[in-house]
């Protein structure tokens, strides 16, 4: 909005009119409306972008590789609110004037006032003073090829299954504060002049448990727990930059029901973790439930919250999902979406939202195989003797004769 009316252009347009006046109307109402745009938005404010590229492939029972790509794109708006006055420089004569729009007027001030309270000020700075008022472009791109090896054990009870993940990483930031009223379509301008890139190694376990009757599954991952430090190469002035990411823990269970047509699931994470909004944190709690009658269909739904003390207010975010197709071919499309909304470009929308879709192709035995339940056609003694059809009482005379001469006739053979 600010860069349509045109933020630094009006002021610019004001501050050569000083000090007769004789603005345009549109340059009067634009700034004021401007001025009104800066006062109202909050100190927490942001928008962010994260999009995501995976690719995974098992190909034994033991050992897996995947590549991993993501990014987060995240502008912020800083505002000086102590700084939000109509105050303009005359820079051919260096003196500084006070605006009225409604009149159109000039008022003589001072170079301290100017600095103290000027909204020009707070956007331009000075050889001195930096800007107060800015857009915050921060970004952070994450590429990872992991390697991974798990192995199960047979118990009495279930299996128990162990995994390690060895995983390169390359990171790629890239920092910089910019006009307030930047285009969206500019500010990537300066990405390549001001990147960095860093590299490291992480580590990621796991550990899950299946009960073998019920069939519950109880599981414990760490991510990064070797907490990699990153390193980028030094500068002209051979100075090296570093920064290192924090472990992570999350803990879960699921269970089958209904024949295993239902699987209900909740994990949780087991610690707070920074986020790139300053002093918001996340600690997610979340559950649902799967629905897969057959092999080519499924369908989900949950929710999950941060409980994080110190979190962003998204409300509660619903999760939905659904897969379908054959074993060689499947489609999975899923979407979150929180209850609280917030506003970008006038309109309102969830302060969260996300969808992933996924092809997914499986070959090889033992992939995909939704088990019929097994009939149980084992019937007791009494249940066969109500089905036994009745026999007459001269029937079994009869029968009772014929084995008594065929008894006979064997008593004389054996004589």
């Amino acid at each position: 909005k600010l860069n349509d009316l045109g933020l630094e252009n009006t002021l610019n347009n004001i501050g050569k009119k000083a000090p007769t006046g004789t603005n345009t109307e549109e340059d009067k109402q634009n700034i004021l409306t401007m001025q009104d745009l800066l006062n109202r938005v909050p100190a927490g404010n942001g928008v962010q972008l994260t999009p995501t590229l995976s690719f995974a492939g098992q190909f034994s029972k033991y050992f897996a590789i995947g590549a991993y790509a993501s990014a987060e794109i995240r502008a912020k708006m800083v505002i000086d609110k102590n700084r939000l006055a109509l105050m303009v420089k005359d820079k051919d004569n260096n003196l500084y004037y006070s605006y009225k729009p409604s009149t159109d007027t000039y008022n003589i001030t001072t170079e301290a006032s100017y600095k103290k309270e000027s909204l020009e000020y707070a956007i331009e700075g000075d050889d001195t003073h930096s800007p107060t008022t800015y857009l915050n472009i921060n970004t952070l791109s994450l590429a990872e090829v992991p390697v991974s090896f798990a192995y199960p054990f047979q118990t009495k009870n279930g299996t128990m299954s162990f995994g390690i993940t060895v995983k390169p990483m390359q990171v790629e930031t890239f920092t910089k504060n910019i006009d307030i009223d930047t285009k969206s379509s500019d500010i990537g301008d300066d990405y390549d002049q001001n990147k960095k890139d860093f590299t490291s190694i992480g580590v990621d376990l796991g550990f899950a448990y299946k009960e073998r009757e019920t069939g519950l599954i109880l599981a414990l991952v760490g991510k990064n727990i070797n907490s990699p430090t990153f390193e980028t190469q030094p500068d002209n002035n051979g100075k090296i930059e570093t920064f290192k990411l924090d472990s992570f823990y999350r803990l879960g269970f699921s269970l089958p029901v209904w024949n295993d047509n239902i699987e209900f699931a909740i994990d949780a994470d087991l610690q707070e973790s920074v986020t790139s909004y300053e002093d918001k944190k996340s600690q997610y709690i979340g559950g649902g439930f799967e629905f897969h009658p057959a092999s080519w269909f499924a369908l989900r739904a949950g929710a999950r919250k941060n409980i994080a003390t110190q979190s962003i207010d998204e409300g509660t975010i619903y999760t939905a999902g659904m897969g379908f197709g054959l074993k060689w071919l499947q489609f999975d499309i899923s979407a979150e979406m929180a209850s609280e909304t917030g506003t970008y470009d006038g309109e309102e929308l969830p302060k969260y939202a996300s969808v992933n879709f996924s092809l997914i192709s499986r070959w090889g035995d033992g992939y995909n195989q939704k088990q019929p339940p097994l009939k149980d056609d084992t019937k007791n003694i009494e249940q066969i003797k109500q089905e036994a059809p009745s026999i007459s009482n001269e029937d079994k005379q009869r029968i009772q004769q014929d084995s008594q001469k065929a008894f006979d006739e064997l008593d004389k053979a054996t004589k």
